[in-house]
């Protein structure tokens, strides 16, 4: 009963407005809020898995982090058709596998961290706050942190723009563009959290030569990748829409195809400057990796929806973002150069010993 009291709170004056804000509408509230009220209900244990399976990776146990997070993702697809048709929860039920699928992730985490397999066990004694601790972990975690805020307000505020110039169709093609862009954004993510151990351990054991060759290797891999997605994506645009939901509507096929097309003009260059941004707050320069994410995700794209959306409509909101792009690759470069720069100089090298 206090339970039910307490979501029935949270759905009346936290969710429904955010949901509506995110363009949430009377016919698909309903199960907006079912589908969200689950998931927050069930947020400690996605942080958890997070949290503790990215401990793991960064003690240098990958491959146990991605069976755990793999597993997850299993018991998820599993559990999604029984919940849904078999037991007939409906939205409720695919929020439901997801949160069961975080928790077995967390406890599978947890129950390695504990066992004599881990070089460093969880102990609650160890678990004490620490001021030197906090102020590291947020300033190695702000970066990431301002770029998810970021990529939620991005959303949302081209939902709503292409809501006032193209109504629901406008919406639908950018959920379409969303997706694919996702598709390719999501391995070079991958990519820089796998390399994040790897520049902290010779950054820190100032091996500032095999620094230089890992930004060198991860920056070619990203960049090559997003060339190839990029050119598949130009090529193949319109296989795509309609494979993501476009097929019944030529209109929303044809606005899909030229928004994609429009939107993924800056791929090349996005592999640059992930992780280049990546790189500064591994190595823990706090401003810098700030700066280049701030630049990215608010300064630019938010302001450049609505100013180009007023003169050249839906082309002024697919433009937006490559436009943010190139700019901030510009001033990441700038910023890598500098960092060669000093590398080479050995300046690094008296800063840290």
């Amino acid at each position: 009963m206090i339970l039910s009291l307490v979501l029935t709170v949270v759905d009346l004056f936290l969710l429904k407005p955010l949901l509506t804000l995110y363009g949430a509408n009377t016919e698909n509230m309903g199960y907006a809020l079912e589908y969200s009220t689950v998931i927050v209900s069930g947020a400690f244990f996605f942080l958890l898995a997070q949290t503790t399976n990215s401990l793991l990776k960064g003690m240098g146990y990958a491959k146990r982090a991605f069976i755990n997070l793999l597993l997850s993702i299993i018991v998820n697809t599993i559990l999604d058709p029984i919940f849904i048709f078999v037991f007939k929860w409906g939205v409720l039920g695919a929020a439901l596998s997801t949160v069961v699928g975080n928790v077995v992730s967390a406890i599978l985490a947890i129950q390695f961290l504990c066992s004599k397999k881990s070089a460093a066990h969880i102990k609650l004694v160890n678990m004490k706050l620490e001021a030197s601790t906090i102020k590291t972990i947020i300033s190695i975690g702000t970066p990431a942190c301002v770029t998810q805020i970021g990529l939620s307000l991005i959303s949302l505020t081209y939902n709503h723009v292409a809501n006032n110039i193209g109504g629901s169709g406008a919406v639908a093609a950018y959920g379409i563009i969303y997706s694919v862009i996702m598709l390719v954004y999501m391995p070079v993510l991958g990519l820089g959290q796998g390399i994040q151990p790897i520049f902290g351990y010779n950054y820190g054991s100032k091996n500032f030569e095999r620094v230089k060759q890992i930004l060198k290797h991860s920056i070619t891999y990203a960049t090559v990748f997003c060339i190839i997605m990029f050119a598949i994506i130009e090529i193949f645009s319109g296989t795509i829409t309609t494979l993501l939901g476009g097929k019944s509507d030529p209109e929303l096929i044809a606005m899909a195809t030229n928004g994609l097309r429009l939107f993924s003009l800056s791929l090349p260059v996005v592999g640059f400057q992930m992780i280049g941004t990546n790189y500064f707050q591994y190595v823990g320069k706090f401003k810098n990796s700030v700066i280049l994410s701030v630049l990215r995700q608010f300064i630019l794209p938010i302001p450049l929806i609505f100013i180009l959306a007023n003169f050249l409509g839906l082309t002024g909101i697919w433009i937006a973002a490559p436009i943010a792009d190139f700019i901030s690759f510009i001033v990441t470069a700038l910023f890598i150069k500098n960092e060669i720069c000093r590398i080479n100089q050995g300046e690094l090298l008296k800063g840290v010993s």
